[in-house]
């Protein structure tokens, strides 16, 4: 199975996203020919594996450019660089969900003093939030997910796993060697994460005496960082682990924890009006109603129900989709995305969601 990040899939729905939803996986040794159809998708998406663990090895970004004759809605950059965060595995990453080291060090951006460059930015991670800095540059932030928006500048970036960033950098500073760095956002008090440093080096061309190291270091928010976090997104307005009582994780909504259909994928069995595939009782309200983000919740919060739910939507509906984060096990960031779709954020905040 393969995902194409911010691709809007019009009318060709057919293999796109996670195994056993719009089809089943691709079997080893075999092949499988995929067309993209692109509609009004511009600047930087990506593609990537989705069955497990394996995007986490398989994937790369795709550039979407403006049509012959028409310009970008910003000055046209001197040159691009794409630039994929990702992970370096030491054992076999579809047998140790969540045991990644992140490394980095060697990569090098060649830039000149005075001109502007488009960074290409994609968050391949598996699991982590990414803070994203450069030294003494401000990041001018003119897209996301294959959309335009209105350009800010930030110190830093707060890149989501599965996200993607056109990004401008000028090159405005004295000549020299600057560090490139990223590491892990993480809100969830008590929870595990990586907090390794990925550096790499933004160069200046130049007749300079070149230090050994980059001698600007950046300035990274901390792990812990929520505000800095909120403050940036402000603008841009199926892993199994080791969980309580010995046993397994999974996440759920609406108290309803995903399974697999064992034989067909729900895309085929909706269309051919296969039954016994799925149910259609996926719920419009959360069952269970309390305080979503309270201390000490209790315990039977933890254990969802199970079913293969799906909610069925009318043609051309327009819906507005709510999601709470709650507090059960540990308070944690959660992107979605919705394939083949771009959001409109009216509203977000803190706290429990009341109208």
């Amino acid at each position: 199975m393969a995902c194409r990040h911010g691709a809007r899939q019009v009318r060709n729905p057919w293999s796109d996203g996670p195994e056993y939803i719009t089809q089943c996986p691709i079997q080893p040794g075999r092949k499988f020919k995929y067309r993209i159809r692109l509609s009004r998708e511009e600047g930087t998406i990506w593609w990537h594996a989705h069955s497990s663990w394996a995007r986490a090895t398989v994937h790369g970004a795709l550039v979407i450019y403006p049509k012959p004759g028409f310009p970008y809605p910003f000055p046209k950059p001197h040159a691009e660089i794409p630039i994929i965060l990702g992970e370096w595995w030491k054992k076999d990453v579809m047998k140790i969900p969540g045991d990644a080291n992140i490394t980095g060090g060697t990569f090098k951006v060649m830039v000149e003093q005075g001109k502007t460059y488009l960074l290409r930015i994609v968050n391949a991670v598996m699991d982590e939030n990414l803070f994203f800095v450069i030294a003494k540059h401000k990041l001018t932030i003119v897209g996301k997910d294959g959309c335009y928006l209105k350009p800010f500048a930030s110190d830093y970036l707060m890149i989501s796993p599965g996200q993607s960033m056109d990004v401008l950098l000028e090159a405005d500073q004295p000549p020299g060697h600057y560090s490139m760095a990223s590491r892990a956002y993480s809100s969830a008090f008590g929870a595990g994460f990586d907090n390794t440093t990925a550096t790499a080096v933004v160069e200046y061309h130049g007749i300079y005496q070149s230090p050994e190291s980059p001698h600007f270091a950046p300035v990274l928010p901390p792990y812990n960082g929520t505000q800095a976090s909120t403050d940036f997104t402000e603008h841009t307005a199926d892993k199994p682990c080791a969980g309580p009582f010995g046993k397994r994780f999974a996440a759920s909504l609406n108290n309803i924890s995903f399974v697999e259909p064992p034989s067909l994928d729900i895309l085929q069995a909706y269309y051919y009006g296969i039954d016994g595939v799925f149910e259609r009782n996926f719920p419009r309200k959360p069952p269970y109603e309390f305080n979503y983000t309270a201390e000490n919740l209790p315990a039977n919060l933890l254990t969802p129900s199970f079913g293969t739910e799906v909610r069925v939507l009318e043609y051309n509906a327009s819906v507005e989709i709510v999601l709470q984060g709650t507090n059960v096990l540990a308070a944690d960031n959660h992107p979605i995305h919705l394939h083949g779709y771009s959001f409109y954020v009216v509203g977000w905040g803190l706290g429990k969601f009341r109208s």
